[in-house]
């Protein structure tokens, strides 16, 4: 008799529940309908005109330059690449500043100023030391002047040596 009992209990149960959700289906069948109504056609792809390659026009010398490697090889003038760098060698001439010398009218030292990440660094340099990028060896220095010998390489790739001078930097101060 329980199991009777349980079975029609089930079926009322179960019928009960179908007719439960068949406004959920209704509008579930709505809305999907609704939704390819209001899908839009893909656009035709517009056609890619073929472009043609120009070769570019000569925009310096060639690094592959069989000439410019056997001038590099012969070249007397070439900066000695083995010597250990200095530590001033590793910022260019734009971002050192001559703040000033130290010395008699024959022996300058000149001080050199560096901004590094914010802070400013004072160094001190005589004729012969090595400072910016371009191999460049201090020959002179006055009270207003650094005379700097920089070897270079020209569009032939041959080394040439050329003169610089980084003047004192003038402050806002000293009026």
């Amino acid at each position: 008799m329980n199991t009777k009992l349980f079975l029609l209990s089930a079926m009322v149960l179960l019928a009960g529940c179908s007719e439960k959700h068949g406004d959920l289906h209704a509008w579930m069948a709505q809305e999907r309908n609704a939704a390819k109504q209001n899908i839009q056609p893909i656009e035709p792809l517009a056609p890619i005109e073929p472009v043609t390659y120009s070769v570019p026009a000569f925009s310096g010398p060639n690094a592959f330059s069989l000439q410019r490697m056997k001038a590099a090889y012969q070249n007397n003038n070439a900066p000695d690449f083995n010597r250990p760098k200095e530590l001033l060698e590793n910022y260019s001439l734009e971002n050192l500043k001559y703040v000033g010398s130290i010395g008699s009218s024959g022996n300058f030292s000149g001080l050199i100023e560096v901004q590094v990440e914010g802070k400013k660094h004072v160094y001190t340099v005589k004729p012969g030391n090595y400072l910016g990028q371009h191999f460049g060896r201090i020959t002179r220095i006055t009270h207003d002047t650094i005379y700097i010998n920089e070897t270079v390489e020209d569009i032939q790739g041959e080394w040439v040596s050329r003169t610089v001078e980084l003047q004192a930097a003038v402050s806002a101060d000293s009026n």
